[in-house]
């Protein structure tokens, strides 16, 4: 029993700090992802606000998107979206120019590897509706993509003057900075617990026997 006791005191540390890492883990994975949904949902009713905008703007006018002074407006709102880290927004025209720029915020080598596959059509139609869908593919950095696009103004997609593409990195998606924080203090707290543990088994044997 006693030899039994002594090995599992050697082994319970490992296991205590194993079931801690993989917990605390799993925990840290599912808000990364929580973090990355609600990213890529407050974003895309950003999109639907813009083709809201146009919309209206194309009821009252039907030259609405023909004005430059509108085109340009639309690109700075389209860029507006890009400002958090992680998500790649643009605007092309129906001939697939892109209208609008990077953002100091945006990795230029994803931006530019999303844009390419989007171009070369090396995607997967996940749903396609009249004027807006999502699509999925996977840039040359190895990264997968769910893109949602809407065309503006909305309707037949053919009559559609501009696209907006949007997509968002999970890689890159920036989470509260209090989860970095107890990241950092679960890993401190579970070596810390392992040299205790440890300590008390081997050091305090070694002192038992310097007292005697």
């Amino acid at each position: 029993m006693k030899k039994f006791l002594n090995i599992f005191l050697k082994f319970f540390p490992i296991l205590l700090m194993g079931i801690i890492l993989l917990i605390s883990s799993y925990i840290f994975s599912l808000n990364k992802k929580q973090t990355y949904e609600r990213v890529r949902s407050i974003k895309e009713s950003q999109v639907q606000i813009i083709a809201s905008q146009v919309d209206l703007g194309t009821s009252l006018n039907p030259n609405y998107t023909q004005d430059s002074d509108n085109i340009k407006l639309l690109k700075k709102s389209v860029e507006s979206i890009n400002e958090q880290a992680g998500v790649y927004c643009y605007l092309f025209d129906k001939d697939c120019n892109l209208m609008s720029g990077f953002s100091k915020t945006q990795k230029h080598i994803t931006g530019e590897a999303l844009i390419k596959e989007l171009k070369d059509n090396n995607i997967e139609v996940l749903l396609s509706e009249e004027y807006h869908g999502y699509i999925l593919t996977k840039t040359e950095t190895r990264e997968r993509f769910t893109v949602y696009w809407q065309g503006l103004p909305s309707g037949n997609r053919d009559s559609c003057d501009f696209f907006i593409i949007l997509a968002v990195s999970e890689n890159e998606v920036q989470e509260n900075e209090a989860i970095n924080s107890c990241k950092t203090m679960i890993g401190l707290l579970t070596i810390g617990l392992s040299i205790s543990l440890y300590a008390n088994l081997f050091m305090k044997p070694y002192y038992n026997e310097s007292d005697k």
